[in-house]
């Protein structure tokens, strides 16, 4: 009896589907070095995050050995489909890694909204990666948004921009205005050119030459 947990069953090559296959099928299999069968009583969960199904139909995976293991699929949506977990898992791996290496930290409520707003492709694994990465190099109790990698802020940064579009203008008039409201909520949450520069994935010569030019052109815009 028991239960065997076969995690990432996507990834199972295609020869080894086949002797899984048979094992599901005959319910009994031979010990690594032994020669005579054996009876098993096991049930057998898997676990995957690929389209088995498209797999199947790719030849990837075999449909025989699909067809044995979605006998009761329990489908778990990604975590940017279900956000209201994500604050509950954030703070169940602070817990524990607050107990593990015996520290506290504390998120800052912008680091929280990040975190809420990104789309974790990585799911839970990657939430709780992210937050023993911050226990480990973070030295102070509270980690802020220059404590976040910079992949999850630009990209939630580039997910909250929405442009309204009112009227046709000269494309070169709408990237103009785009730029000049990205760079000014850059500069207002961080307060330097280095830091919004690294926000906005430029460089801080680059951020520069485009504050003098959106300078110069509020000083020329007609009142």
């Amino acid at each position: 009896g028991g239960t065997l947990f076969l995690d990432e069953i996507g990834e199972l090559p295609y020869s080894l589907q086949v002797k899984l296959l048979r094992v599901l099928q005959e319910r009994e299999l031979v010990r690594v070095g032994g020669v005579k069968p054996r009876r098993i009583d096991v049930r057998i969960l898997t676990a995957t995050n690929q389209d088995l199904e498209q797999k199947a139909s790719l030849g990837q995976f075999r449909e025989d050995l699909l067809f044995r293991l979605n006998v009761v699929p329990i489908v778990i949506p990604p975590l940017r489909e279900r956000r209201g977990d994500i604050i509950p898992l954030v703070q169940f791996f602070r817990e524990k890694y607050a107990k593990k290496y015996k520290m506290e930290k504390y998120f800052s409520p912008e680091v929280m909204d990040v975190f809420v707003n990104y789309n974790w492709p990585g799911n839970v694994r990657e939430i709780e990666n992210i937050i023993e990465r911050l226990f480990v190099t973070v030295p102070g109790d509270w980690i802020t948004l220059e404590n976040i990698p910079h992949h999850m802020r630009s990209t939630v940064a580039c997910a909250e921009a929405k442009v309204l579009v009112k009227d046709i203008v000269p494309l070169k008039n709408a990237v103009f205005e785009l730029e000049r409201q990205l760079i000014k909520k850059a500069m207002d949450r961080y307060g330097s050119t280095y830091k919004a520069a690294e926000a906005l994935d430029v460089n801080q010569s680059t951020l520069f030459r485009k504050l003098q030019k959106i300078n110069r052109s509020s000083e020329t815009k007609p009142a």
